[in-house]
């Protein structure tokens, strides 16, 4: 939890991460799981992914 409310910008400092944090994490992390996907199909020579 702690490492996708990083991804989110969660400080210490604040306390506990909220919905928000943890929202915006997860997004920047399922945004980095489809681009890993899509980079792998590319080099797999597979010219359609899907998103």
């Amino acid at each position: 939890m702690l490492a996708v409310a990083n991804l989110g910008g969660f400080q210490r400092s604040n306390g506990e991460p909220g919905w928000l944090i943890l929202g915006r994490g997860l997004e920047k992390l399922l945004t980095a799981v489809r681009g890993a996907r899509a980079l792998l199909e590319l080099q797999r020579g597979g010219g359609d992914f899907e998103m």
